[in-house]
């Protein structure tokens, strides 16, 4: 039996000053928390000298770029309001994100680092494993390990990829390895043997997202916390009420998600939370973390039916908070 909790490293390698603090990762964190797992996270916000030659360096024909304040283009470009960080006292850090990588390590001892991707930031994620010579096990997760494992998988700083929803996998995975219990049938879980060897595991049936755990925003830097929006920097939080979409927009992932899962009988991959879940979480969020703007993370924010809105927007009256939201 192990004496000491086992410790899980989420790596973000985000785009610089990008979105909001990734409400995967935290709904993932307080699983792992409620069963005894100790978790820390790097987040490669806000960094500044990994980006240094944006003429050079940045290639638009495949989104391989790693921008230092990337909002700062959109504003060039006419594309936002002008807005100054300097409104909320954040600069950007000027340490090297490879050294403060290594020492967190050093640090925190995890057992293992997993790793939240998307495609433009595969690149950064890789050169930060390969900065680390520790034989600690990876596991990849996250929209490009679900559909592109086999890129993940071959390379060799990888052990795990994690395809679709990730908190029962993770928590299974991190179980295993903790009991020194062979992980090679974790449904979710491709797994590389010492020898090269790769088990290709199907998907586990779409789980209840009303049975999870409030995301856990604690791991968080405070200042992830804050975007810009119509030129002003605004403390957000996100809020997740529902996963995937009904619908079938050929520039969006969600269709493949759920084709995929209704291809190896995982059940339907779009679901939504009640509204009366929905309430307990806001409830939470708002008393914990005091936003100024909500960040509604749904494909499809407005896919609901009339009386699911009209109860949501009756409770979320008496909050008389902005919104952002992406709907069809």
């Amino acid at each position: 039996m192990r004496k000491n909790k086992f410790k899980v490293l989420f790596v973000y390698p985000n785009i610089e000053m990008r979105t909001i603090p990734p409400v995967g990762i935290a709904t993932i964190s307080a699983l792992l928390k409620e069963n005894n797992i100790e978790v820390d996270v790097f987040d490669g916000t806000r960094y500044t000298d990994y980006y240094l030659n944006p003429d050079l360096d940045y290639d638009t024909s495949h989104e391989k770029f790693n921008r230092m304040d990337i909002h700062k283009d959109r504003v060039n470009n006419s594309n936002v309001n002008a807005f100054d960080w300097g409104d909320r006292d954040i600069s950007l850090k000027t340490s090297s994100i490879f050294t403060d990588f290594t020492n967190k390590i050093e640090k925190f001892g995890p057992d293992l680092i997993a790793m939240s991707i998307v495609e433009n930031t595969y690149d950064l994620g890789l050169q930060l494993l390969n900065s680390v010579y520790d034989n600690i096990p990876v596991v990849m997760g996250g929209v490009f390990a679900t559909f592109a494992p086999e890129i993940c998988i071959n390379d060799p700083k990888v052990d795990f990829v994690c395809r679709g929803e990730g908190e029962y996998p993770m928590l299974d995975l991190c179980n295993a390895l903790a009991q020194g219990k062979n992980p090679s049938s974790i449904l979710n879980i491709w797994h590389k043997s010492i020898d090269g060897t790769i088990t290709r595991n199907p998907l586990r049936p779409a789980i209840d997202i009303n049975q999870l755990p409030i995301a856990d925003y604690t791991i968080y830097e405070p200042e992830l916390f804050y975007t810009p929006m119509q030129g002003k920097v605004w403390r957000i939080v996100g809020f997740e009420t529902q996963r995937g979409c009904p619908y079938t927009c050929t520039y969006c992932n969600s269709p493949s998600n759920n084709y995929t899962y209704r291809k190896e009988n995982a059940g339907n991959f779009y679901r939504k939370k009640s509204v009366e879940n929905l309430k307990t979480e806001m409830d939470y969020l708002v008393k914990n973390f005091n936003p100024e703007l909500i960040y509604f993370v749904a494909d499809t924010f407005l896919a609901m039916s009339k009386p699911e809105l009209d109860e949501f927007s009756e409770f979320y009256q008496d909050y008389k908070l902005p919104f952002w939201m992406n709907t069809r």
